[in-house]
């Protein structure tokens, strides 16, 4: 992720939508505040990446992602507060 001024962006757009349609995301600031970003839309991916099983044997699920929430974790969950474990 990269994070820009707007002045600096402004100077060479060009430079950073390029970056964009790479896979990079911006974050456009205006006096360190953020208020933009640029993503892609369809991250490239190369052929290897979108074999079906290509990860098998390469990520686990831990066994306790399959446990229900508990009721604080709901709440947080329905408050959409950050520290929600979803």
């Amino acid at each position: 992720m990269i994070r820009i001024d707007m002045k600096n962006f402004e100077e060479s757009p060009s430079v950073y939508i390029a970056k964009v349609r790479a896979g990079e995301t911006i974050i456009i600031t205006d006096v360190g505040v953020p208020f933009a970003e640029a993503v892609p839309v369809f991250p490239p991916r190369t052929p290897q990446e979108r074999r079906l099983g290509s990860l098998k044997d390469k990520i686990t699920i831990h066994p306790s992602f399959y446990d229900p929430m508990n009721e604080d974790e709901l709440k947080l969950r329905e408050e959409g507060d950050p520290r929600s474990p979803i």
